[in-house]
């Protein structure tokens, strides 16, 4: 309990670390950023939204026109005054017409404004959209990503073991489009990048007998919503209470251990989202008005829960089948897949009955646990999960791996010969040495 006041600083501190931040973004003059743009928009490189991303999907470039054009529309406001309202453009057709008055040097009026975002990627688009345009920003975006990747595989497998890593993550790069990401989304490049980044930094923290490991959940959790833009939340809220059990279990052995730090991860993960989004919407009150702010905030969210859209259907547990769709859709790799994983599941399941006893398949429960994230996430939000199911169903294929690395655990980590404790002992520890 001591530990707790310094992890609510830390939440706190981090707030304020970002409005500097989104400052600093808003310091970047708007011109350089529009003439790229600009350019951008005679050869191609800014839209079209919905082009084949190569992967049997569609590019989500609605999603790059959006971050491309937040913090532009109004130029004579200071950095200041853009940090807290984040006026944006509308996205790829409409916003490339708005583009084209810019770089004519006319005002487009009352424009939008995305407060209800932290829009932290803008610490990043804008200077490197001033430098390089949409195609150096996915440049940058792709090698963050990339590094983001090998340093979670990397850290993951210290700690948990290469088998557990590999059935982690295979299902989501072999059967989604997140590796065409960067070159057809900068902005999904930069939320997995997080993602990933965050990961790493708790299968490290998970080597220690501290507050590190919640250290690092709470600050990657604060960090993904200031740069997100509410694409799969619970991606990284899945992978960091998976990720932090499978650790967990593997240095101690211990079942109730396991589950203890699972959920105190998922806990701390979801409330340091939560507090982050919630500290955007309250600093914002202050300079925009309360009723100004909430009301865009709470009927944003009214509609992203069960608002009507097209097709949209109101029956429980439709999102879910429609993300389930979504990825069946994508060509070759999911069938093979699901049948891979479900047998060598199966597998796992069954060698753990038989060398550990019916106890390991609680195990492998626990460890599975964080796996039913997605499909709650996706039932909560149930809108936003069917009209965004071109990317929400990545989630589907991280949690048949979260799933599928629980039983490969559970199956092959062997007996307890260390000391059980609820944290993993740190490098130093005598234990280690």
């Amino acid at each position: 309990m001591r530990e707790l006041p310094r992890l609510a600083a830390l939440i706190v501190a981090l707030q304020l670390v970002f409005l500097a931040l989104l400052v600093a973004g808003g310091a970047v003059p708007d011109g350089p950023i529009v003439e790229r743009l600009s350019s951008d928009v005679a050869t191609g490189s800014y839209g079209p939204s919905g082009e084949p991303d190569g992967q049997g999907g569609r590019a989500t470039s609605f999603t790059d026109c959006v971050a491309a054009g937040t913090g532009l529309g109004e130029p004579e406001l200071s950095a200041f005054d853009r940090a807290i309202a984040m006026p944006r453009l509308d996205s790829c057709s409409t916003g490339a017409k708005q583009i084209a008055r810019l770089s004519r040097g006319e005002e487009l009026g009352q424009g939008l404004e995305y407060f209800r975002y932290w829009a932290g990627y803008t610490v990043l688009t804008r200077p490197v959209l001033a430098a390089g345009g949409m195609d150096g920003m996915r440049l940058v975006a792709g090698g963050l990503f990339g590094m983001a990747l090998v340093a979670m595989v990397l850290t993951v497998s210290r700690v948990t073991g290469v088998a557990y890593t590999l059935a982690l993550t295979a299902p989501l790069v072999l059967s989604s489009n997140v590796l065409s990401v960067p070159a057809t989304a900068f902005s999904h490049a930069l939320s997995l990048a997080v993602i990933f980044a965050g990961v790493a930094s708790v299968a490290w923290a998970s080597r220690y007998r501290d507050w590190k490991l919640l250290y690092a959940v709470a600050a990657s959790a604060c960090v993904f919503n200031f740069v997100d833009l509410l694409t799969t939340p619970a991606m990284p809220w899945a992978l960091t209470a998976a990720v932090a059990a499978a650790a967990t279990f593997t240095r101690t052995r211990a079942v109730r251990d396991t589950l203890w730090v699972g959920v105190g991860a998922a806990g701390v993960w979801f409330a340091a989202y939560v507090v982050t989004w919630v500290s955007r919407w309250l600093l914002t009150t202050v300079f925009l008005g309360w009723d100004h702010v909430m009301g865009v905030v709470l009927g944003t969210a009214r509609f992203r829960i069960d608002g009507d859209h097209g097709a949209l259907s109101h029956t429980f547990g439709a999102s879910v089948l429609v993300n389930g769709r979504t990825w069946l859709a994508v060509p070759v790799m999911p069938e093979l897949v699901l049948l891979a994983s479900t047998a060598t599941a199966i597998a796992a399941l069954v060698l753990a009955w038989r060398r550990f006893g019916a106890a390991r398949l609680v195990v492998a429960a626990v460890l599975a646990a964080p796996a039913l994230i997605a499909p709650a996430w996706m039932v909560v939000l149930s809108n936003h999960s069917q009209i965004h199911a071109g990317f929400v169903y990545r989630t589907v294929p991280l949690s048949i791996g979260i799933a599928l690395g629980a039983c490969l655990l559970a199956a092959t980590a062997g007996p307890r010969s260390l000391g059980s404790t609820p944290w993993p002992s740190s490098p130093d520890s005598p234990s280690r040495r």
